[in-house]
């Protein structure tokens, strides 16, 4: 795959050679950046799935109005169920013997919320911002939408204020970027990588949230989902759904809660900001599920595994997770179960979190056994990153690619390890130029912000002569993930220019010369 598409050379910058000082040797594995997704993968089966990268429609009924093929990157289908997979790497579309599983869609939010996806927020962010919106919220609801903390793996929503240039927004549904993508028949696996976007946009917080995402069939109806959170940017992730999802209620309207030591129950409740029922996941069974009929062993059904935390919990654990589900605005065309994993967690600049899941599709009787069998499997934990694992990267003819002949003239870390920040390929889509750089928001339109906080209230200090980023309506945007490297020399690391912004260098620090490259 060549990362960097033909760059022209009026936007390549004097490499210096590319590369200065190598250092001590290194051996090292040729690497497509999905190895921590893919060792996430638990020991299961493998079923015998299809995948296709061209646009075909589900069948499914959508709100009037929305176009299924702008959000289509891929359907991943097996037996009788059918994933349409999105441009953000969500779940978009999920068909079985019950028909359409995921909601018609609200017209302001088309495939980026009522979706299978994962969300992540700074609570001491985002709380003081719902507590000045939930105090009067005819008044204050949309004036908090440019300042509200929500990351997004589906991307951003069209709803905001309009009439104002700092408030608008988009009018067609932004998708957050896919970097890469990969299909792998042989184990039935889908790889993808997306920058995660802040759901309300213009924002004043930009968003350094990288989500990797591996489906796998496992057989039996089972879809194994792993993915993997790097957290790239300044502030902290404290809260994370890990899946954020739901179910259309007209097709499964009886929800089912797994108990602790075994059986289930049928629960029921309202989705809403006070009062949703919830359950520790260490007080179930680790699943949930949603059937045509809870009264038929044969009845149509969708499960959810989550799986149990036990043991010593662990130091960016920082409480314990729940499950929580409920019906939104009962009655309505929104026709929503929701559904969330509720995480407390510390993930500061520089670290990863992964997390399993599972989808379970058939008879009501068979998803509760497997959901069963597969309970052990669901976990959330911090991998550990390998530094042997390596992008290659060729300077040829101005064009720089992670394919080439003879040895590289650099490598990038392939994973985030310890110390590294992500480099991105950007584009420009005005002019053609291509450029290397750690922000992707780089180029992001941007304009200030009218503090919608009062004077008197302390939280207005915070948004004082702050600016807001257009990302939807930005020209300029990442297309690849070329690796990650570091911004300081530290010991084993090389220096390598890149072309920057504006045609100013990129200066990063890569792995030493490798002794051996090992192609898997």
């Amino acid at each position: 795959m060549n990362f960097l598409h033909h760059i022209p050379a009026r936007a390549l910058i004097s490499f210096s050679a590319a590369i200065l000082c190598y250092l001590n040797p290194l051996k090292s594995t040729a690497a497509d950046g999905f190895e921590a997704v893919r060792d996430g993968f638990s020991s299961q089966g493998v079923g015998g799935t299809k995948c296709t990268f061209e646009y075909e429609p589900s069948g499914s009924t959508w709100t009037q109005g929305l176009d299924e093929s702008k959000v289509f990157l891929a359907a991943f289908a097996s037996g009788d169920w059918r994933l349409g997979i999105g441009k953000g790497g969500q779940i978009y579309s999920l068909r079985g013997p019950f028909g359409e599983s995921i909601p018609p869609q609200r017209p302001n939010a088309p495939w980026i919320d009522e979706v299978w996806h994962l969300v992540v927020t700074n609570n001491d962010i985002v709380t003081p911002i719902h507590d000045f919106q939930n105090s009067d919220r005819k008044n204050n609801w949309m004036l908090g939408m440019p300042i509200q903390y929500f990351i997004h793996q589906a991307g951003i929503y069209l709803e905001g204020l309009t009439g104002t240039k700092e408030t608008g927004a988009p009018v067609e549904p932004f998708y957050s970027p896919l970097l890469a993508s990969q299909w792998d028949p042989a184990t039935s696996s889908l790889y993808l990588l997306n920058w995660a976007q802040q759901a309300r946009s213009p924002n004043v917080w930009k968003s350094g949230v990288l989500i990797q995402t591996g489906y796998r069939d496992i057989g039996g109806g089972a879809i194994e989902v792993v993915q993997l959170l790097s957290n790239f940017g300044s502030e902290k992730i404290t809260y994370m759904n890990a899946p954020w999802g739901g179910v259309r209620h007209s097709s499964l309207p009886h929800t089912v809660l797994s108990e602790k030591g075994g059986g289930w129950k049928k629960v029921e409740g309202s989705w809403g900001w006070e009062g949703i029922p919830s359950a520790p996941f260490n007080e179930t069974g680790g699943w949930i599920g949603w059937a045509r009929d809870s009264s038929n062993e044969a009845s149509p059904t969708l499960g959810l595994v989550f799986g149990v935390e036990g043991g010593k919990r662990p130091d960016w654990r920082k409480g314990r997770s729940q499950i929580l589900y409920g019906t939104a605005a009962k009655g309505s065309p929104r026709d929503y179960d929701a559904v969330e994993t509720s995480c407390s967690i510390n993930l500061p600049h520089g670290e990863s979190l992964m997390v399993r899941w599972f989808l379970v599709i058939g008879p009501f009787a068979h998803v509760r056994e497997r959901a069963v069998a597969l309970s052990g499997n669901a976990a959330m934990w911090q991998p550990a990153m390998k530094r042997s694992a390596l992008k290659p990267v060729w300077i040829d003819s101005n064009d720089l690619s992670n394919a080439g002949k003879g040895d590289p003239d650099f490598h990038l870390y392939a994973l985030p390890v310890a110390g590294a920040v992500p480099v991105f390929l950007m584009k420009d889509s005005s002019t053609g130029a291509c450029f290397a750089a750690t922000d992707p928001s780089a180029g992001v339109p941007k304009a200030p912000l009218r503090n919608p906080i009062p004077a008197s209230n302390p939280l207005h200090a915070v948004y004082e002569n702050r600016e807001v980023h257009y990302q939807y309506q930005s020209n300029v945007l990442p297309t690849a993930l070329l690796g990650f490297a570091s911004l300081k020399e530290t010991e084993g690391t090389s220096r390598i220019e890149l072309p920057g912004a504006g045609g100013a260098s990129l200066v990063v620090w890569g792995p030493a010369k490798v002794e051996s490259v090992v192609s898997k």
